[in-house]
């Protein structure tokens, strides 16, 4: 390399390059690189203490981890099958968006032996969550039908 212009073009790469790592290094000494601390998980909540923990069903599903014992699930009802005793429930927010029963990505199982509740009921179900053939399902130990409140307070 004889030609002075290219090493000057060369070192204002290189010094280039330098400012850009300085930069970058800056930038991460001044970023805030710590974790906010971990929600509680199911296990660590007990279940036995808490006066009632209602739970949605997507609330349910997503947890990171099940809840120990006996909750409430408030859902709706997306399908039923007396001869199985068994029962769905969506979300209920997510079926007051959609307004039909088939938009839900998640759907939990309800073993359930009682009278069975309308399709598009909104209900609480009581129970707990137990491994059934190798598969989690929810026992129901009571279904309530809830009374959806209209505007005009009926």
């Amino acid at each position: 390399m004889r030609n002075p212009k290219a090493w000057a073009v060369l070192a204002f790469c290189f010094l280039g390059i330098l400012a850009l790592v300085a930069v970058v290094q800056k930038r991460i000494q001044t970023t805030d690189t710590t974790q906010p601390p971990p929600e509680k998980t199911w296990a660590e909540v007990d279940v036995g203490e808490a006066e009632e923990i209602v739970l949605g069903v997507e609330e349910l599903m997503k947890s990171p981890s099940l809840p120990k014992g006996e909750v409430c699930v408030h859902g709706v009802v997306s399908g039923k099958s007396k001869e199985r005793q068994l029962l769905t429930l969506i979300d209920t927010a997510e079926f007051k968006r959609c307004k039909i029963l088939t938009c839900a990505q998640l759907s939990l199982p309800v073993r359930w032996d009682g009278p069975m509740p309308e399709l598009e009921q909104q209900v609480d179900v009581d129970g707990e969550i137990k491994k059934e053939a190798g598969q989690l399902v929810f026992v129901a130990r009571s279904v309530h039908a809830i009374k959806e409140h209209t505007e005009d307070g009926q």
